[in-house]
């Protein structure tokens, strides 16, 4: 069971990591495991209002969780070269960045790919990109194509 403390300065619950614990090793945000990797917290069950607090915290007030590795400095300093997860964090609890889709902005030209993908707003984008080019694209509701953004 999670346990669930105060924070002053959110004014608002989230996550206790654990009851106590010693300087921080890596820079996994470990108040964020209650969304992932447990999902006890999630937008579909759980308590969404403390998890979204702790990513906020995680996100606006731990700027060391977040801090690159520097070749020379002690192995106990503080930074990101681990693995990450505060993407897959913000997915879960369905933190969008506002109504644009962003379809394939990373994707590499030469891989071929149909996929269709669910959305906010009950939204489904169908797509078969080839040849470093999108051939299909299918968007419901159709009022929603406008904030499809394509690929440079």
């Amino acid at each position: 069971m999670t346990a669930k403390v105060s924070y002053q300065n959110w004014r608002t619950q989230r996550p206790a990591p654990a009851e106590e614990y010693g300087k921080q090793m890596n820079g996994e945000p470990v108040w964020l495991t209650p969304v992932f990797p447990f999902r006890l917290d999630t937008a579909l069950h759980g308590d969404r209002e403390i998890a979204q607090n702790s990513y906020n915290y995680c996100m606006k007030e731990r700027p060391d969780v977040f801090r690159p590795f520097k070749l020379g400095n002690p192995p106990y300093y503080t930074s990101y070269s681990g693995w990450q997860y505060g993407g897959m964090a913000a997915a879960l609890l369905e933190l969008t960045e506002g109504e644009k889709i962003h379809l394939l902005p990373a994707w590499t030209k030469g891989w071929d790919v149909s996929f269709r993908l669910y959305a906010p707003r009950n939204t489904v984008v169908t797509c078969v990109y080839r040849n470093g080019a999108v051939e299909q694209l299918c968007v419901e509701p159709p009022e929603r194509a406008k904030d499809v953004v394509m690929p440079q």
